[in-house]
Order: structure tokens, then C-alpha cells, then sequence
């Protein structure tokens, strides 16, 4: 159960937001770099980061910002 705020899409600082990639939605640690880059990552570590261009990238978007996770009981 994940609540995210599709208002914050802008990634003015590192943080936890939703992106697409393609048709595929993830939730990704995201750290902007110098030169229009991001550094993405997630909490399982059995992926590996990624760096991103964000001047050449296509089919990306920042759907929100985590802003709380929880799990059901």
C-alpha cells in the first residue's frame, strides 16, 4: 500500500517516486546528478541502478512522490 502525491513531479530533491518506464510502473530511489541526470535505484538489491539521461531518455515519466508506505494487517 503505497500513498503518492502526483502533484510533487518535479525531482528538485532525492527521494522515493513512482516512474514508467514504457508500460512498466516502478517504484524507484531517485538522486539527481549534474548535467540533467538521475541515478535510480531500488530497495531490492537484487537489481542493479541505473543512470539515466534525462536529454535523451524516451518514454520516461515521474508519475509522483512517495510520500507513505504501509502494509495491510
Amino acid at each position: 500500500l503505497v500513498l503518492v502525491n502526483q502533484k510533487k513531479k518535479n525531482i528538485t530533491y532525492d527521494g522515493i517516486f513512482i516512474v514508467r518506464f514504457g508500460n512498466v510502473i516502478r517504484m524507484k530511489l531517485i538522486q539527481k546528478l549534474p548535467n540533467n541526470q538521475l541515478h535510480l535505484t531500488t530497495v531490492n538489491k537484487k537489481y542493479d541502478p541505473v543512470e539515466i539521461d534525462l536529454d535523451e531518455v524516451e518514454d520516461f515519466q515521474v508519475l509522483g512522490r512517495i510520500v507513505w508506505v504501509g502494509t495491510p494487517f
